[in-house]
């Protein structure tokens, strides 16, 4: 009967493809919960936060500068609302 070192020594490129599997989804699993970075974190934790889920490649994730995918949603719409003067982009209520 065939031993696991047996097994790897006779199947070294299915064991490697096997074991980056695994570490890849257990990298995977502890990046992946990471909380998007707001507007008072430290420049040190958006820069890990960027490098670790490009690791994970979480690429979207990482390169995301999308507003509303960030806990800062709502502050950056009170900005822009009191930037363009009102809820509708300054009309006042006005409709056109």
């Amino acid at each position: 009967m065939m031993t696991l070192i047996d097994y790897i020594q006779a199947h070294p490129y299915i064991s490697g493809a096997t074991a980056f599997g695994v570490l890849k989804y257990l990298a995977d699993c502890f990046i992946s919960p990471m909380p998007a970075p707001m507007a008072d974190s430290s420049a040190s934790y958006k820069y890990w936060f960027k490098v670790l889920n490009r690791f994970a490649a979480n690429l979207p994730r990482a390169k995301s500068t999308a507003v509303e995918n960030s806990p800062n949603f709502i502050p950056a719409v009170e900005n822009h609302i009191k930037k363009n003067g009102g809820a509708n982009g300054g009309t006042n209520g006005k409709t056109m």
